[in-house]
């Protein structure tokens, strides 16, 4: 992910990304970075939790990696565009 270019097929594509190459570098290093610590600290979970509760916690795990990245890119365009560098 914190190689990816600007592009419609891969990553995370949201309409701020795409506009502006800052805001997608940002968000695809954290949105990386964030996708590899959090995986292997499922690791673990995965093998000592029962089924049930696993299940619980692989959908806030997802929910996570997902909304992160996009409230982060966000929040870059804002605070871009806030210090006039997004016109």
């Amino acid at each position: 992910m914190l190689k990816v270019k600007p592009n419609y097929f891969l990553g995370i594509r949201t309409p701020w990304t795409l506009e502006n190459d800052e805001v997608w570098r940002r968000t695809h290093r954290v949105g990386g970075y964030l996708w590899v610590f959090a995986s292997i600290a499922m690791l673990p979970i995965i093998l000592l939790t029962p089924t049930a509760v696993y299940f619980k916690i692989f959908l806030a795990y997802i929910a996570i990696i997902t909304v992160v990245p996009i409230g982060y890119s966000l929040y870059v365009h804002q605070q871009l565009k806030n210090t006039n560098i997004i016109l």
